[in-house]
């Protein structure tokens, strides 16, 4: 092998390895904003299930009440 080919091989391994770390570091911020989507949704649904059953109680105690 010439030394222009030993210089374009090094080139090509760097470039791939340099697209792979690339590719590797987009998805796991991808599946971190993904999990911090998540945890935001649930954290809404939990906070509306306890409105919803403080609801049901404050509307149980007036038919108690009543």
């Amino acid at each position: 092998m010439t030394v222009l080919q030993i210089a374009l091989l090094l080139g090509a391994v760097i470039v791939v390895w340099l697209l792979a770390v690339v590719l590797i570091v987009v998805w796991v911020m991808g599946m971190s904003r993904n999990a911090a989507v998540d945890d935001e949704k649930f954290r809404r649904d939990l906070a509306r299930e306890r409105r919803r059953a403080e609801r049901r109680a404050a509307a149980k105690a007036d038919k108690t009440s009543a």
